[in-house]
């Protein structure tokens, strides 16, 4: 019984830990995206001109 509680202790610390972690993870991936796309946008006008 103590180690199934122990599993569910350790798996809230980690959704807690995840949770904190995923909207940077998000917004790092968000802006890699935003800047990529820049880039092709630019370079596609570029291209064009």
């Amino acid at each position: 019984m103590d180690g199934y509680r122990y599993c569910i202790d350790s798996m809230n610390m980690n959704s807690i830990e995840s949770l904190t972690l995923l909207p940077i993870d998000l917004l790092i991936s968000a802006y890699r995206f935003i800047v990529t796309t820049a880039y092709g946008f630019i370079d596609l006008s570029y291209r064009f001109y």
